[in-house]
């Protein structure tokens, strides 16, 4: 998806090429999500299913984007090789 509500859990689909296997999806996530502590924004690495060397698929849980911001996304291939950056942009979930 482009964008997702906040707080929802969903699931990203990145297409793309050259992806190893092992490779994982950054982006900046709350490091405390799950937990009664203050949020703390940093890039995070998300394991991902390697569907082939074009497609990646991860799962988000709810503490992923508690909040409606612009979200940074980068493949990150176990030999170091980054892609440049994808935006997700997370909205106000409906009421």
């Amino acid at each position: 998806p482009g964008t997702i509500a906040a707080g929802e859990p969903f699931t990203l689909t990145v297409v793309g090429d050259a992806f190893q296997e092992g490779a994982t999806v950054e982006a900046l996530a709350n490091a405390n999500a799950g937990t009664s502590r203050q949020p703390e924004y940093r890039s995070i690495a998300f394991p991902t299913e390697f569907a082939s060397d074009t497609v990646l698929i991860v799962d988000f849980d709810r503490g992923f984007a508690p909040s409606p911001r612009v979200r940074s996304i980068t493949v990150v291939n176990p030999d170091g090789g980054r892609s440049p950056p994808m935006y997700l942009e997370v909205t106000r979930r409906m009421p």
